[in-house]
């Protein structure tokens, strides 16, 4: 509970400082919180930084699966309709 009210606090204070900083007559200023928080994005998917996740690779198994040609025929057809 706790933790919630912290993190709703600090997600309120990251949105006022976001408003300050684009009333600015530099707009440049308003670009400054986006840009890290899509900086971090690309970190964290990527995975330049670990995390403190454990992450077990399983083999996976590849099938093939064979489709019958019955299911492209109608389109087949429909090429050689004449107009």
């Amino acid at each position: 509970m706790v933790r919630t009210i912290i993190g709703v606090i600090i997600l309120i204070a990251i949105i006022r400082l976001q408003i300050f900083l684009s009333k600015k007559d530099n707009r440049l200023l308003g670009l400054i919180i986006p840009i890290v928080i899509f900086a971090s994005s690309l970190i964290f998917a990527f995975g330049f930084i670990p995390t403190h996740n454990k992450i077990e690779t399983t083999q996976s198994v590849m099938t093939e699966t064979v489709v019958s040609s019955a299911y492209f025929l109608p389109c087949v057809e429909l090429l050689f309709i004449p107009v």
